[in-house]
């Protein structure tokens, strides 16, 4: 049920003489005990009473005290643990957080420091990036490309940050390729899994590593579904993407589009008549593939605006300037990332955004943030933003 956690146990011991008893506390008092005897591995399903959900607003943790004994009542091991009861479900075209609907307000995050590339410098700065997201009124973000660092997941939970899980990609398809994929990805969602924070698994985006799907490769379009079955065997428990932003298969629980319509108006008239068959710019690629359909699932915009600021010397321009919609000043930036956002607000059957991105990384001057997490544009302002967007969604206008 809603108000029960689950706890295995697994031993390095043969599968005879023990006993494990699980404490489960909130703050100073214990709210739950149970304990069972057997042998290598345990499942015990232990019930809440009155349980309090996890969400973004209100992160409520449970602590877990489990102790291993033996047959006598000695103390052989006792670990530390934490959890959070909540649940995430696909409903229709909606997605259901603890059973409510959610919208998503989400922003891309890369993980990357000037002064450590992809690793951070201190707990400090891993718990900063969490703060500052929230401080601008995200209530997610889609960890693109990486596998962060747990730490940072642990603060997701703590401080309360809804989280897509994302695998980094390969560049090229080959069988070698897909073993290695497999054997990563199961690592990854097996570590992770406990994360309340965590709600939407994505292993594969924009069709990187399986570029053959816009020509209908048959063993690219199976990897992807084996991936998606092989997720949902490792856990049930949340809604998977199959290719973020691209080309959909028949399996994807959430259709992820990415869409880098410059102004809010055209992104809204673009969307007018529902989901545009082709991919944002790129005519030749389809949202879903051969034989698949949309089939109304929810529908999040889980790459938009990308917005990049001209800097002074436009001879070295990135080639993503021809691309993407650009700025000259940050004053332009809030104006436009308003307009922008109200206008996907306003777009029915969309179940969130997420915003490239919450920092400059490199030469992506596009971030919120700059790289070293100095905010462009006061924080207050965009959760301003974000507060009128929802309610235009919820408002139904």
């Amino acid at each position: 049920g809603d108000d029960t956690f689950e706890v295995s146990v697994i031993l390095h011991s043969p599968a005879i003489g023990f006993r494990v008893e699980v404490e489960v506390w909130e703050g100073d008092r214990i709210v739950a005990r149970q304990g069972e005897e057997g042998g290598a591995s345990y499942r015990l399903f232990i019930q809440i009473p009155d349980g309090k959900r996890w969400t973004p607003d209100a992160p409520h943790l449970y602590d877990f005290t489990i102790r291993l004994f033996d047959l006598e009542g000695r103390l052989q091991d006792e670990v530390q643990a934490y959890g959070g009861l909540r649940s995430i479900k696909v409903r229709g075209d909606r997605l259901l957080l603890n059973d409510q609907p959610i919208y998503l307000l989400m922003a891309l995050d890369q993980g990357y420091w000037p002064d450590g590339n992809m690793t951070a410098a201190s707990d400090d700065v891993l718990r900063r990036d969490v703060e500052l997201a929230k401080e601008m009124g995200f209530n997610g973000v889609r960890k693109h490309q990486k596998v962060e660092d747990p730490r940072w997941l642990y603060w997701c939970d703590k401080l309360g940050l809804l989280v897509w899980g994302e695998m980094a990609n390969a560049r090229k398809w080959s069988l070698d390729a897909e073993e290695e994929f497999i054997a990563e990805w199961e690592r990854v969602v097996r570590r992770d899994a406990n994360h309340p924070s965590i709600v939407t698994w994505v292993p594969v985006n924009e069709s990187w590593g399986v570029p053959g799907l816009r020509s209908s490769h048959p063993a690219q379009y199976s990897f992807l579904e084996r991936v998606v079955a092989l997720t949902r065997r490792l856990d049930p428990t949340r809604p998977i993407i199959d290719n973020d932003g691209w080309e959909h298969t028949d399996v994807s629980d959430i259709a992820a589009i990415h869409d880098y319509t410059p102004t809010g108006s055209l992104i809204e008239d673009r969307w007018r008549n529902g989901m545009p068959e082709r991919i944002w710019h790129k005519n030749l690629l389809v949202h879903y593939l051969a034989g698949a359909q949309y089939r109304g699932q929810p529908i999040v915009l889980s790459e938009v605006g990308g917005l990049l600021m001209i800097p002074e010397d436009t001879t070295q321009l990135d080639r993503l300037y021809s691309v993407y919609g650009s700025i000259q000043t940050v004053d332009e930036l809030l104006e436009r990332y308003r307009e922008l956002i109200l206008g996907i607000a306003r777009i029915v059957n969309v179940s969130g955004f997420c915003y490239t991105q919450l920092t400059d990384v490199e030469q992506e001057i596009n971030g919120l943030l700059t790289y070293d997490r100095q905010p462009k544009v006061p924080l207050e302002e965009i959760a301003k933003i974000h507060r009128e967007a929802l309610s235009l969604v919820w408002g139904g206008s």
